[in-house]
C-alpha cells in the first residue's frame, strides 16, 4: 500500500530544538544515556534516564521532543506518542510538536487519531508538503479516498521532485479507480525517477489493472531488482492487494516477503489480518500469534488477533488479546469496542459498558 514507516522520517528540527534547548549539561548527559540503554534493550533503566534528563532541562518540551525522536527511532512508537503528548501539552501551538504527535500516531496505525490532530494544526502548518502529505497518507489508510487524493495533490504541487509523493497519489488514485489517471503519473514518475522501487511496483500494479500484464510484471521485476529489502516490497504489494478486495493476491505477496524474511512482525500480522478476513481461521490465529511473539509491545497485532480468536469461538482467549492491546495503548478506540462485544458474550456486563464507553468517549469528533 504506502511506503509506511518508510515514507516519513523526523524532520531535523526536532533534534536540532533539544540541543538548543537542553542546554544544561547533566541533563544532555542522562538524555544519551538513555538513548544507549534504549539501543541495548533496557526500556527501564532509558526510562529512568530520560526522566531525569526532562527534570534537568531548561527546556521540557524540546527534551521531550528528542526523547520521543529517539523512542520513534527504535521503532518504539506508543512510547513516543506519550513523549510527543507531554511536548505537545507544553506548546500547544507550536506547529513541530503537532506533527511529531500526529506522525508517531500514523506510524502506529491510529490513522483517524492523526487525522483529529492534524486538523486542529497550527494554520502555518497546512501549507507544508509534509503536512499535506501526512494527512492525505492517513485518509487513505482511513480509506477516505477522495480527500486523501486531495492533500496528496497538494502535496506533489508543493514538492514535485519528491518521489514518494508521487507514489503515495498514485496509489491512491488507483484505490479510487483512477487508472488511467494513475497510469500517466507513474509512468511519469518513473521516467524522472527510474532508480525507485516504490515507483516501479506502482507503476506495475497500475499496469496490472490496466490489463497490461506483460507490462507489469517487468515492472514488478525492476522493483525486485532496485529494492535492498524485498521482504518489504512484496509486504507492500500485499498491502496494496489487500486494500484493494484481493485477497488471494495479497496472500501471494505476503508469502512471497515472509519467505524472504520469516522473522518480519509487520508481514506476519498483515498476513494473518488477510487469512482471517477470508476465513482462514486457524492459520491467521498462528501467524498473528507469531507477530505478538516477535513484536509483543505492538497493539495491533493483538487486536487482529483478538478478531481471529472470535471467530475461533475462544472468546476467553479473544478477551486476553484484547485486553492486552487496550494495555499497550489505551487510546486504541476499535480495541474497547471489540472488548465490550467479547465481554458481553461472557456475560461481564459490568466490564462491556466500560469498555463502551471508553469506545464512546474516544470518539475523535467528540
Amino acid at each position: 500500500m504506502l511506503a509506511f514507516c518508510a515514507v516519513y522520517c523526523l524532520t531535523q528540527r526536532a533534534a536540532e530544538a533539544v540541543e538548543v534547548g537542553t542546554t544544561d549539561a547533566k541533563a544532555a548527559q542522562f538524555a544519551q544515556q538513555g538513548a544507549a540503554l534504549l539501543q541495548r534493550g533496557d526500556l527501564h533503566a532509558a526510562a529512568e534516564a530520560f526522566k531525569r534528563s526532562v527534570a534537568l532541562s531548561g527546556d521540557p518540551s524540546a527534551a521531550h521532543t528528542y526523547i520521543g525522536s529517539v523512542y520513534e527511532r527504535f521503532g518504539r512508537s506508543l512510547e513516543a506518542i506519550h513523549e510527543f503528548q507531554a511536548a505537545r501539552q507544553l506548546r500547544s501551538r507550536s506547529p513541530q510538536t503537532t506533527f511529531n504527535l500526529a506522525l508517531a500516531y500514523f506510524r502506529a496505525g491510529f490513522y483517524d487519531r492523526a487525522i483529529s490532530i492534524l486538523r486542529q494544526a497550527p494554520d502555518q502548518l497546512h501549507n507544508s508538503e509534509e503536512f499535506c502529505r501526512l494527512l492525505g497518507d492517513a485518509y487513505v489508510q482511513s480509506a477516505n479516498f477522495p480527500e486523501g487524493v486531495r492533500y496528496l495533490r497538494t502535496a506533489v504541487a508543493l514538492a514535485p521532485s519528491a518521489p514518494d509523493d508521487a507514489y503515495d497519489l498514485g496509489i491512491a488514485l488507483l484505490h479510487m479507480g483512477s487508472i488511467n489517471e494513475a497510469l500517466t503519473l507513474l509512468r511519469g514518475a518513473v521516467r524522472r525517477f527510474s532508480s525507485s522501487a516504490n515507483l516501479n511496483m506502482a507503476l506495475g500494479i497500475a499496469q496490472y489493472f490496466a490489463g497490461m500484464r506483460e507490462e507489469a510484471e517487468l515492472s514488478f521485476q525492476k522493483a525486485a531488482e532496485l529494492d535492498t529489502s524485498p521482504a518489504d516490497l512484496y509486504r507492500s504489494l500485499g498491502d496494496f492487494y489487500a486494500g484493494t478486495g484481493r485477497m488471494a493476491e495479497a496472500v501471494v505477496a505476503y508469502r512471497k516477503s515472509l519467505a524472504r524474511d520469516p522473522s518480519n512482525a509487520i508481514s506476519q500480522k498483515r498476513y494473518g489480518a488477510v487469512l482471517s478476513r477470508m476465513g482462514k481461521t486457524d492459520e491467521a490465529i498462528r501467524s498473528l500469534e507469531r507477530s505478538a511473539q516477535l513484536d509483543p509491545k505492538d497493539p495491533e497485532a493483538q487486536y487482529e488477533l483478538g478478531k481471529a480468536l472470535v471467530n475461533s469461538g475462544d472468546w476467553t482467549a479473544a478477551r486476553r488479546a484484547f485486553e492486552t492491546a487496550v494495555q499497550l495503548e489505551p487510546e486504541y478506540r476499535n480495541a474497547y469496542y471489540q472488548l465490550s462485544h467479547v465481554l458481553a458474550r461472557l456475560a461481564d456486563t459490568t466490564g462491556a459498558n466500560e469498555a463502551l464507553r471508553r469506545w464512546n468517549e474516544l470518539d475523535p469528533d467528540r
